[in-house]
């Protein structure tokens, strides 16, 4: 799968220019083993409807923007995802095929908690469940008002 517009030779200099920017590690392309787990797991229209090209796994705001400057030097489309599982809404799947899927799951951590206004200040890939810990780990008089499927 590519990008719209992007042929193979030109999309493979984006993705050399993602493993420049964030490491190979984090650049997911195979389709078979990286990128099942980016698609609708309740789709009604054939796997390939909403598959993405690649994913990229950045841990840092620097990360992301060069992730971005990548993206918009070759015009390719990018849908942003984190660590919810988004079932209601098609899963983490992109809405256009080629997308190129911007996982933030590794920007977990938990900047600021302010027990006093009842406030947190977290990174996009903080789970309820990190902050739960990181709550009573501290010992805050705080608790949490998850949502529930």
């Amino acid at each position: 799968m590519l990008p719209p517009g992007l042929d193979s030779a030109t999309f493979a200099q984006a993705l050399a220019a993602f493993v420049g920017a964030i490491g190979r590690e984090f650049v997911y392309a195979d389709v078979e083993r990286d990128l099942k787990s980016y698609r609708d797991p309740y789709a009604i229209v054939d796997d390939d409807h909403f598959m993405p090209s690649a994913a990229l796994a950045p841990d840092s705001v620097v990360q992301v923007q060069a992730c971005l400057k990548i993206a918009n030097q070759y015009r390719i489309p990018v849908w942003p995802i984190s660590c919810g599982r988004n079932l209601a809404y098609g899963g983490p799947a992109p809405r256009l095929s080629g997308t190129v899927m911007l996982d933030l799951k590794r920007m977990n951590k938990i900047l600021e908690v302010n027990a006093d206004f009842g406030y947190v200040l977290v990174e996009p890939g903080v789970s309820f469940f990190d902050l739960y810990h990181h709550i009573q780990q501290k010992g805050l008089k705080l608790w949490l008002d998850v949502p529930d499927p």
